[in-house]
């Protein structure tokens, strides 16, 4: 059964400085039939996003296993390398992640669906308020779930061990990101944006996990504090779990 969770609380003000920031981003311009995945412009983007976070911060990237989300990790870090920015490992390396994917869409029904309905963006909205998840094969807290306690689970527990200025980037897919924005903020998609489209190449939500124990999302120029939702999605026993392999035991959460 799916945790409860309820209508994040808008953040107003100066945005906090992020200990550690995980971020789950849309693959740049895609084309197909080439061998990054990306058309020139999408080559572009992903570049121009490798060096648009804090400088701060040192990289570390995943994505999914599609060739579109792999090359755009990998245009970025190498973009954000030259600028001077901390890499880790150094270079470009990528690790890819199933739950990053598209592995638990019937893609051909998706197509199919989205052809009938005229745009890919009626049938998300369909499918976010609990509709079509059959046919699809995927429901989408199931979705965000995994995300959440995997890639953002990870941010949270580094933050908890002392980790320090780190950036966690993850590349994947518009269905995904917006069921995570949903999942955590309580809060429509369409409504952060006054054309209400679905998320445009190298669109990104960011976590900041902040020295005072919160959890702050930011999309579309809003943010949100999900500290509560959030930690009751991880749980306290994947952190225990993660900490164990550390040999350390994770902080009190501040929830």
């Amino acid at each position: 059964m799916a945790v409860r969770t309820t209508r994040a609380r808008l953040v107003k003000g100066r945005a906090p400085k992020p200990v550690v920031m995980v971020s789950l981003e849309r693959h740049a311009d895609k084309k197909r039939g080439t061998r990054t995945g990306l058309s020139g412009k999408g080559i572009r983007q992903a570049r121009r996003k490798g060096k648009s976070f804090p400088r701060h911060l040192k990289s570390k990237a995943y994505a999914s296993p599609q060739t579109r989300a792999v090359s755009s990790a990998r245009f970025g870090l190498q973009s954000a390398n030259a600028s001077g920015r901390k890499v880790y490992p150094k270079g470009s390396y990528v690790r890819t992640r199933k739950e990053l994917g598209l592995v638990s869409f019937n893609l051909k029904v998706w197509d199919k669906l989205s052809s009938e309905m005229g745009s890919e963006e009626r049938l998300m909205r369909k499918w976010l308020d609990g509709k079509y998840s059959k046919e699809v094969g995927v429901r989408p807290e199931t979705i965000a779930d995994r995300i959440l306690r995997k890639r953002f689970g990870l941010g949270l527990a580094v933050r908890e061990l002392g980790g320090k200025d780190i950036l966690l980037r993850n590349l994947s897919h518009v269905p995904v990101l917006e069921a995570v924005f949903e999942r955590l903020t309580g809060r429509q998609f369409q409504l952060t944006n006054p054309k209400g489209t679905s998320g445009r190449p190298t669109e990104t939500l960011t976590i900041s996990f902040t020295r005072k124990g919160r959890a702050i999302l930011s999309y579309r120029g809003k943010r949100y504090d999900v500290t509560s939702n959030l930690t009751k999605i991880v749980g306290d026993k994947k952190l225990e779990r993660i900490a164990e392999r550390a040999g350390k035991t994770p902080k009190a959460q501040t929830a």
